[in-house]
């Protein structure tokens, strides 16, 4: 009923007197005054709650578009990788929400790049068994049974590998073992228990024998193996913090050492300054004393003749005669 036929049907029932006044022209105003007179006649409809379970389950239930994550089958490339997007399409189909049109439709869009075109070369006309079979052959494990069984009981937990990241692998290792079967969970979880522990590191096994024994299920232990090596963290981080940080004693030591250090380097110095200027003094001392002594009228003899031989030859050789006295002519 459209607004303006609720306005005539409520013009109508007032002219009749059968409308009150104070009712609203409004649809929900007559549709709310209408429920009231049919209620207090007892004429108003009243489902059990049989009737109102079933129409629900009736009415056809409204679920969204699924959504799957991008995967482009390149290196490098998309959200998640092919076992990854393969587990999410198992889950969507195991829940069966939706049907197959539906499912397939989420799958081509989340499909890009070369793993699209792969599913283009199948044509329009396909289903989700034969898209699936198709990629899996494409991008599925490649392995063969023994090799990954080999893989799985020799893997090791890597020196710079924690152990949430080592049982992760061991797990996805172990999951593409018995991905084709249906192993018992019970063998499965003691079969990583005993992997996982004996493929840990040297340091962390020995630490964790007592744990290995009290355990009865993968995940306690890993649990165990987390907090073990929570702890040795801790404590190599503490002693490496206590050897790193500088000690305010050892600093003012070092200080009152570079200063007295200095001092005894300039002390040093200036004895060295005094010893060498002693020894400058002695040397010119022992000189003095170890020199030969000339005659004192030699030595005036020899400064007159030094400035004798400035004169003329005549007169310096008066002069020398008068001095040495008369030579002997042969």
């Amino acid at each position: 009923m459209s607004e303006e036929e609720v306005v005539v049907l409520g013009n109508t029932l007032r002219k009749l007197g059968l409308f009150p006044k104070r009712i609203g022209k409004t649809e929900d105003d007559v549709a709310e005054w209408m429920e009231d007179v049919l209620k207090s006649k007892g004429k108003w409809p009243v489902k059990s709650d049989d009737e109102t379970e079933s129409s629900t389950k009736s009415r056809p239930p409204v679920n969204p578009m699924p959504k799957l994550s991008m995967f482009y089958g390149e290196p490098g490339k998309g959200e998640v990788s092919y076992d990854l997007w393969r587990y999410e399409v198992d889950c969507l189909i195991s829940e069966g929400v939706y049907d197959n049109h539906v499912i397939l439709l989420a799958i081509r869009r989340s499909l890009k790049g070369e793993a699209g075109k792969v599913i283009m070369r199948l044509g329009p006309h396909v289903d989700v068994k034969t898209v699936l079979a198709k990629l899996h052959s494409v991008y599925g494990t490649c392995e063969e049974a023994e090799s990954l069984i080999g893989l799985f009981y020799s893997a090791k937990q890597y020196p710079s590998e924690t152990v949430t990241d080592w049982a992760c692998r061991l797990e996805d290792i172990f999951a593409r073992v018995t991905r084709e079967g249906s192993p018992d969970p019970k063998e499965s979880d003691e079969t990583l228990r005993n992997v996982f522990w004996r493929g840990l590191l040297p340091h962390l096994r020995d630490l964790s024998a007592h744990k290995y024994d009290k355990s009865t299920s993968f995940d306690t232990l890993r649990v165990q193996l987390r907090r073990i090596e929570h702890d040795v963290n801790q404590r190599n981080l503490s002693a490496s913090t206590a050897t790193s940080k500088p000690n305010p004693f050892n600093m003012i030591h070092t200080k009152s050492s570079n200063s007295e250090f200095q001092e005894l380097k300039g002390i040093v110095h200036s004895i060295s300054s005094q010893v060498s200027g002693l020894k400058d003094q002695v040397s010119q001392l022992a000189y003095k004393v170890d020199r030969p002594k000339v005659p004192r009228w030699q030595s005036q003899g020899n400064d007159s003749r030094g400035s004798l031989s400035k004169m003329a030859p005549e007169v310096s050789t008066a002069l020398l005669s008068l001095i040495t006295g008369p030579t002997c002519r042969a």
